[in-house]
């Protein structure tokens, strides 16, 4: 399974806009941002480090190598990914089904209108800083372009962006990338005062949405041992594979 999930990763998460390959090494780019969560050189040894910092300078951005290996005392990690996966989603589903609240929506992002309201929420849920955000500091506008952009292009997958309302009230969002019975999630993000509220509840309805697209299995890709990372696994996600981002020293 974790071979279908990384190739599902690297092959179709949204964050990534720019795909090719070089002397066996998988460059993930983001036209739109620069940090390090969007651009990634995939390696399985240091034989090919000098193509691969010529191919980052010719962005002008920094260096970052992407291994499942962790990397020796000559590098600096920058991040650990922590891969995580609930087969069977029927048994997520009944577990929460009951608990569905009538004063959440999710509505799918499927004109200009909402495209701009997405973008809107989505920054204004990643921007304050908290203890279950670690994210406050990056360009989150910049992510909801490569996530719109990848949405707009993309033709093997069905990607749907979904804004989360709580009485009618734009609380937060959501994005799904989904091909045959895999489904990815990504960008769940939640206004901070109502992140200890029952609107996580939100997950039902994505539940209803997997399910009716023939979905199985889902899985998303967190930092180790941050809020999400944590909060996914109480809901009964397990980890699969732990993946280091690092750099030069």
């Amino acid at each position: 399974m974790i071979n279908k999930v990384k190739d599902f990763y690297f092959k179709y998460a949204p964050t990534f806009t720019e795909r090719y390959k070089k002397d066996e090494v998988l460059f993930l780019f983001s036209k739109y941002v620069d940090d390090v969560y969007s651009n990634i050189a995939i390696v399985n040894s240091d034989s090919n480090l000098d193509m691969i910092n010529k191919e980052f300078s010719k962005r002008h951005i920094n260096s970052l190598y992407y291994s499942f290996v962790k990397p020796n005392g000559c590098f600096e990690i920058s991040y650990v990914d922590d891969y995580l996966i609930f087969q069977n989603i029927d048994k997520l589903f009944a577990k929460y089904s009951k608990l569905k609240s009538k004063d959440i929506e999710l509505v799918e992002v499927n004109n200009e209108t909402l495209r701009k309201e997405y973008m809107i929420i989505n920054d204004c849920c990643y921007k304050a800083e908290s203890y279950d955000n670690p994210y406050s500091n990056l360009d989150n506008l910049g992510y909801c372009k490569s996530v719109l952009d990848f949405q707009s292009n993309e033709t093997e997958t069905k990607t749907l962006l979904y804004i989360i309302k709580y009485k009618s009230q734009n609380v937060g969002c959501i994005n799904l990338t989904i091909k045959d019975d895999l489904a990815y999630i990504s960008g769940l993000a939640i206004l901070e005062q109502f992140r200890k509220t029952k609107i996580f509840l939100a997950m039902i309805d994505v539940l209803h949405i997997l399910k009716s697209n023939n979905v199985k299995d889902i899985f998303c890709v967190t930092e180790l041992n941050e809020y999400p990372d944590k909060l996914y696994k109480k809901l009964g996600f397990k980890s699969i594979a732990i993946a280091y981002a690092y750099k030069n020293k």
